[in-house]
């Protein structure tokens, strides 16, 4: 791989790391907010959905995680 392409990519990494951050911090504040649900709230759909989202965003967090470091594979 040649030196443009690698940079590239060390500038997509960049963005997917800008990127994790994002859904890490949006999922600590959801996990927190769940925590925080009154204890009426606890099987309620509402406490389902947030339950839900906080799954989907620690999958994208791996996801993220993945694709860092097939981009790392790729650069070497």
């Amino acid at each position: 791989m040649n030196a443009k392409r690698r940079e590239s990519l060390r500038f997509a990494a960049d963005m997917i790391e800008k990127a994790k951050d994002i859904v890490d911090r949006a999922m600590a504040e959801e996990d927190e907010a769940l925590g925080n649900l009154p204890e009426n709230l606890e099987f309620s759909e509402q406490c389902s959905r947030m339950e839900t989202a906080v799954d989907s965003l620690d999958s994208a967090s791996d996801s993220l995680d993945n694709a860092l470091e097939w981009i790392g594979d790729a650069i070497q």
